[in-house]
């Protein structure tokens, strides 16, 4: 068995509280992104007679959408610029691969997702 498959399976075996952390904050965004597309519009059919709950479920679903969208495209603008901010004064290239600026190890995909990649390691 090599190297890397063998520190995968110890990885399995073992759970991080920030992997848990971060499956616990991505259900939470889910389930209050339900709770205020329909709170919003059972609330608004009740004050106005006239819209149906059906009618009023897709624009607030359009916001969380909206929503979701800007969350990500920030936090990753917001992670590149750090990167930026973190590499310029030391002479370093933007460009390339990312890596670990304690041990310079090559960081994967993954680590890359902001705010997850960091709950994840």
């Amino acid at each position: 068995m090599c190297g890397h498959a063998k520190g995968h399976a110890i990885l399995s075996r073992r759970r991080s509280p920030y992997r848990i952390l971060a499956v616990c904050l991505l259900i939470g965004y889910l389930l209050a992104s339900m709770v205020y597309v329909w709170a919003f519009a059972i609330m608004v059919a009740r004050l106005h007679p006239h819209f149906r709950v059906v009618d009023l479920l897709a624009p607030r679903a359009n916001d969380v959408v909206i929503f979701t969208f800007f969350l990500v495209v920030g936090a990753s603008v917001g992670s590149f610029l750090n990167v930026v901010v973190w590499r310029l004064p030391q002479r370093l290239n933007v460009n390339g691969h990312s890596f670990c600026p304690r041990c310079r190890n090559q960081l994967r995909a993954r680590d890359n997702v902001p705010i997850f990649g960091w709950l994840w390691l």
